[in-house]
């Protein structure tokens, strides 16, 4: 062994020099891996040419296989470091767009800041202008005294302190006497209209002192007004809480709102809103406030002028507290659907929001309260738009009041239920804003915020953007608020969300399956309705049906099937039907007992639920193990009863999915489906004028005919007929079905035979030898094969072409299985004599 060994060592030093020779001739390039490796072999065995070689070969395999390995682990770790510096980078990215839409808001906001400042400045030039106007006049004209009509609301009179009228606290009716005299000047203190004063004054003192009476008489007039106005303010306030209270009036007392209607009182609280004394004004906006308590009444209102006259304080006021409650009247009685199209036609719609720049908390929120109001109406959401009210409404969510921030919210929500505000409001970067405020701890913001982003997510590109935005993961913290509405806009935002692919996928990682399975059981229905919906668009993801199951979702949509109201039914089975696609959740579906809540659901009166359920049996009956629990569950006599039902109470689709998951069952049980009254059922859908369903009638009488008992039962109830007639479908897939019926009721059954022969069906059959579809030529010539066990049919076959077709398909057909097919037809046909002899 030795001896050999060694000879063989010397026999392959001269090829290993060779190989050495030619690797070194073959390139001069020194860089060539080869190259570098045969020199330094090279060099290796002249520097000890006694070492063995194959010895050294192995040691030197080794080192370079261990140096592939170095290298291969080094290009790993750099692959693992391009790969995390790209999720890095794609972190940065998105993080990096936040930031842009933040910068754009805030650039937004200072814009519209800067915007306001600009008109605070205008109006403070107008305001002194107007102040040295009136000044330089007054002086002029009356000694210094200020003019009855301004353009601006002239201060409160000036009274003592003690004798001041409250605003905000209305007097008692039952006042007595002595506070009655405390709240007008003493009659001793006013001089009498046309009183000449002194008998020593001059004609000037005496034109002076007859306006100065003047004024004096019109200032108890005011007070006097707003003392009547507040006494009436009390006892509609009082009325209104006996009405709440439900305590009775005397049956012959007219009503509050009668003295008023009748008495043409509305007129004049329109009159007095146009008064110059400021608390004339507030307190006959309040009245009205106060009185208009029903939609009648407010429509009256704004019918009398009412509401211009409101509007008119809006646009030229400068008092902040009639300001305050000429906008609180405004919204009162923008709650009428009639008075919203009023106030947007009288320009109330943008004197509210040019309001919006105030720093006033109080207006400013009673401006957010009329937005909110009047933007429920549709004319008014496109107005708001034209007149760049969303760009202040949008500033308006930075303000740092909570519940301004939940009212301007809102009025976005509505105002996003259009279209065009949809994209308006992504583009103004509020989608951002409205997101920022689902992290607040005010349970209304988190409201209103969730359902602005509601509205919004019906546009496809807000869809997304809430995701790159971050704002699935704060909507899916927000499914477990205690408060029901929160909830609510929460999960249906997150079920508009998950129309798109990647929101599904990522609504699973962010753990939002779990918390919105556990919302079917809310007993908000509502909740219970965002909540299926949600599920059924995630349920569409193939790793969402996997993860609904594992936890527990497919045996809670099971439980429900007769706990919920119909629209929540009709989300359940939606989403049963796509998760049983899935073959290991069509094993649960069956192992949680559904199949006899499914059947049950095939009473429901709703024509999609039951639709959907039977969509869910025929997936499902595409296993034996539930084909068995279908038979069990005496499922083929429901679905007879449905395909017998009346016609208009049956959906194409139900017909379809009936006629399926016969299909389905018939592979197990041909007997049953026939007792049952099955077959006639199916043949009568033969001459139904959706293709699909027939096709689906056609498939199931192709299993259930290759049991013998049920050749004959089709042909005694007018099947064979049914089945020729469809013949003439152009659709494959129903001549495939329909031919492959027919070629099984004409196996071994000679009357059958005899009857598709009467029926002229055979050069039906010989013409779909042409088709292009192997299926449909298969089924054709497996049929004429059956058929030419008679020999009229023989002699018919050979007489409209089929013996010459079948034996073009035998010799030139493309595919083997029909060559084969054509063959045996053949060789059924050559055993008549009618069979024509050819070369």
């Amino acid at each position: 062994m030795e001896a050999r060994g060694g000879a063989a060592e010397e026999q392959l030093q001269p090829d290993i020099a060779y190989q050495l020779w030619s690797i070194l001739h073959r390139s001069g390039d020194e860089m060539d891996p080869m190259v570098k490796f045969a020199l330094d072999l090279k060099s290796e065995l002249e520097s000890n040419p006694q070492a063995p070689l194959r010895d050294h070969l192995t040691q030197k395999l080794d080192a370079l296989k261990k140096e592939e390995r170095d290298i291969l682990n080094q290009i790993e770790v750099k692959n693992n470091a391009r790969e995390k510096l790209a999720m890095e980078m794609k972190k940065f990215d998105l993080a990096l767009k936040q930031l842009d839409e933040k910068k754009r808001a805030i650039r937004q906001h200072q814009k519209y800041t800067d915007s306001c400042l600009k008109d605070l400045i205008s109006k403070e030039s107008m305001l002194k202008l107007d102040i040295i106007q009136t000044t330089g006049t007054a002086q002029a004209n009356m000694g210094g005294l200020g003019a009855y009509e301004q353009k601006r609301e002239p201060a409160p009179p000036q009274q003592p302190a003690a004798q001041q009228m409250p605003v905000t606290q209305p007097f008692a009716t039952n006042i007595p006497a002595q506070q009655q005299q405390h709240n007008v000047p003493h009659m001793d203190t006013i001089p009498a209209r046309g009183s000449s004063g002194s008998s020593n004054s001059s004609n000037d003192s005496y034109g002076s002192s007859q306006q100065s009476d003047a004024r004096r008489i019109d200032a108890v007039l005011w007070h006097l007004q707003a003392f009547i106005l507040r006494c009436l303010i009390e006892i509609v306030k009082r009325w209104n809480n006996t009405i709440i209270t439900g305590k009775s009036k005397p049956e012959k007392e007219p009503s509050i709102v009668d003295v008023f209607l009748q008495n043409k009182a509305l007129e004049v609280l329109v009159k007095l809103l146009h008064s110059v004394n400021i608390e004339v004004k507030a307190d006959t906006a309040m009245l009205a406030t106060t009185l208009t308590t029903d939609i009648p009444l407010k429509d009256a209102f704004g019918a009398s002028g009412g509401i211009h006259a409101l509007v008119s304080i809006l646009k030229q006021s400068n008092n902040e507290f009639v300001l305050e409650k000429a906008l609180t009247c405004v919204w009162h009685l923008a709650m009428s659907d009639t008075n919203k199209t009023v106030i947007r036609e009288a320009g109330g719609l943008v004197a509210i929001v040019d309001l919006l720049h105030t720093e006033n908390d109080v207006i400013l929120e009673n401006a957010t309260i009329a937005l909110g109001y009047l933007t429920r109406d549709d004319s008014n959401k496109i107005a708001i738009r034209k007149c760049n009210g969303l760009e202040k409404l949008i500033a308006t969510l930075y303000y740092p009041s909570e519940s301004i921030q939940s009212k301007a919210a809102g009025a976005l929500w509505n105002c996003a239920s259009n279209t065009e505000n949809k994209v308006v409001i992504r583009q103004l970067g509020s989608i951002a804003a409205l997101i920022d405020l689902l992290g607040s701890r005010n349970e209304s913001v988190q409201e209103n915020a969730a359902g602005g982003l509601w509205n919004c997510a019906v546009d496809q590109d807000n869809k997304r953007l809430v995701r790159e935005l971050g704002g699935l993961q704060p909507l899916i913290h927000l499914l477990n608020s205690p408060v029901e509405s929160v909830v609510e806009n929460a999960s249906g935002t997150l079920w508009n969300c998950a129309a798109v692919g990647e929101n599904r996928v990522a609504i699973r990682k962010l753990g939002g399956l779990d918390p919105l399975l556990k919302l079917l059981l809310a007993r908000n229905e509502n909740i219970q309705e965002n909540a299926a919906g949600a599920i059924r668009n995630c349920a569409i993801n193939d790793q969402n049906k996997v993860a609904l199951k594992d936890l527990g979702g497919l045996h809670l949509f099971i439980d429900l099937l007769d706990k919920t109201k119909y629209s929540v039914l009709e989300k359940l089975t939606s989403t049963l039907w796509i998760c049983s696609i899935n073959n290991d959740n069509k094993h649960v579906i069956r192992e949680c007992n559904g199949f006899p809540k499914l059947l049950k659901a095939l009473n429901h009166e709703n024509f999609s639920i039951k639709e959907k359920a039977l969509g869910i049996l025929r997936n499902c009956s595409t296993l034996a193990e539930n084909r068995e629990a279908l038979i069990h569950c005496n499922a083929i006599a429901k679905l007879v009863e449905i395909l017998n039902g009346p016609p208009e109470k049956l959906t194409s689709g139900m017909r379809e999915y009936a006629a399926a998951t016969l299909w389905n069952v018939a592979r197990d049980d041909k007997v049953t489906a026939r007792n049952e009254g099955a077959i006639r059922a199916l043949c009568n859908l033969l001459a139904d004028k959706t293709p699909s369903v027939v096709e689906n009638a056609a498939g199931s009488l192709l299993s259930l005919t290759i049991n013998a008992e049920n050749k004959d039962h089709v042909r005694e109830i007018g099947g064979i007929q049914a089945l020729v007639q469809c013949l003439s479908s152009k659709n494959d897939f129903i001549l495939e079905n329909v031919t492959g019926a027919l070629k099984n009721c004409t196996s071994n059954n000679p009357r059958n035979q005899e009857l598709v022969r009467t029926l002229d069906a055979i050069p039906k059959i010989v013409g779909l030898l042409k088709s292009e579809n192997e299926n449909v030529i298969r089924e054709a010539a497996l049929c004429l094969k059956n058929l030419a066990a008679d020999r009229a049919n023989n002699e018919m076959i050979v007489q409209y072409g089929g013996v010459a077709k079948l034996q073009e398909l035998a010799e030139r057909s493309a595919s083997e299985s029909i060559k084969k097919v054509a063959s045996f037809s053949l060789s059924a046909l050559s055993k008549h004599e009618a069979y024509p002899k050819m070369t």
